[in-house]
């Protein structure tokens, strides 16, 4: 079950786009518990805007932004989790660093 989550993340990874500075996608992703859902947010911001001592504080009001969104579209929904973590950071860096060596090779 987790495994089916963990891909649906790393499809959302590949998806999204390599263009512009600035760039986010935010996806759904539904839990195998009941009433339980994720959101995944992705950010491609330029590191002037990353450095800024207040840019972790705007990214935390997207990310629930996008969580009450996800409430709102899913009325059932009792929680609303963000999968983020050590893990997952290291999940996606991981296969990001995969596919980008796999492009160069091609």
């Amino acid at each position: 079950m987790r495994r089916g989550l963990s891909e649906k993340m790393l499809s959302a990874v590949d998806r999204f786009p390599d263009t512009g500075s600035f760039t986010r996608q935010v996806t759904f992703l539904p839990s195998f518990e009941p009433n339980v859902g994720y959101v995944l947010l992705q950010l491609r911001v330029p590191e002037e805007f990353r450095a800024t001592a207040d840019f972790r504080e705007k990214r935390q009001t997207l990310l629930q932004i996008a969580c009450g969104a996800a409430k709102n579209k899913f009325p059932n929904l009792v929680k609303v989790h963000s999968p983020t973590g050590p893990r997952l950071s290291l999940l996606v860096r991981l296969h990001f660093f995969q596919n980008a060596a796999q492009s160069r090779l091609s």
